[in-house]
């Protein structure tokens, strides 16, 4: 069974919505045209904010079954994707407020909250009870494990992702620690080492270049050099670091 993980992008401010489907990617978008204008979330309040002229559909991989849930994990991890993120808490009434709008007392649409200083130590995931409305705050996925009684966890994460529903709940992920950053290190065809960067963002900037990286997320990707190096995400000890490097020099020498 493949399954298409597709992205919607906003090609106004490149803000996306990740999820899959088996349909084909025309029906997947026809059936986004038909639900924007009644349902309720980041995306939908966005399109009747802005228009469906501003966005745009794509598949990003298709996959395997038994694969999905570590692909999703990586393209969310990837992208970040606000709509994803960025769920109302109400059902916000379709009515022309002109009086509470201009008054600035309520907005249209979902409204984007000040970034948090710092990164969450854990995801901050809400859900809401599909019967009750009721809502539920909670810190990591540990605890939806628990709040869920045990119940298999890549079921919620199929929720979030998709926008659907497990165990009776509308799940969302209200704050994320996606913004914790990797250390990564570089190492030459001699064999030498850089430094343990903090993020690909230090390491790039290190080397003179804009903190976007793609040249060191492209070599720890597809095992390409960059300035020189081929780039790794950091080992959890120098020890490991040190033998790595020989055998990479190793390979590449003989």
């Amino acid at each position: 069974m493949i399954y298409n993980i597709y992205i919607i992008l906003n090609k106004q401010n490149g803000h996306k919505y990740l999820s899959y489907s088996q349909l084909p990617l025309n029906k997947v978008w026809q059936n986004t045209l038909q639900k924007y204008t009644t349902e309720n979330s980041a995306l939908y309040n966005t399109m009747k904010q802005w228009g469906t002229e501003r966005f745009t559909i794509r598949i990003v991989e298709e996959v395997p079954e038994h694969k999905l849930d570590d692909r999703i994990a990586y393209w969310t991890e990837k992208y970040m994707p606000e709509y994803n993120k960025d769920v109302q808490e109400y059902n916000t009434p379709k009515v022309d407020n002109k009086a509470s709008y201009r008054s600035g007392k309520r907005k249209w649409g979902y409204q984007r909250t000040k970034k948090p200083k710092g990164s969450p130590r854990h995801n901050v995931i809400k859900c809401r009870n599909v019967e009750t409305g009721k809502l539920k705050t909670l810190h990591g996925w540990a605890a939806c494990l628990e709040y869920c009684n045990g119940k298999d966890l890549k079921n919620i994460k199929r929720a979030v992702a998709s926008g659907g529903t497990a165990y009776g709940y509308k799940w969302w992920i209200h704050k994320s620690n996606s913004d914790i950053r990797r250390p990564v290190y570089g190492v030459s065809k001699e064999g030498d080492v850089t430094k343990v960067f903090d993020s690909i963002s230090d390491a790039m900037r290190a080397f003179g270049e804009e903190d976007r990286g793609k040249g060191i997320c492209t070599s720890i990707k597809w095992h390409q050099r960059w300035k020189g190096y081929m780039w790794f995400y950091s080992v959890e000890d120098w020890l490991s670091l040190t033998i790595h490097s020989l055998l990479l020099c190793y390979k590449w020498c003989y």
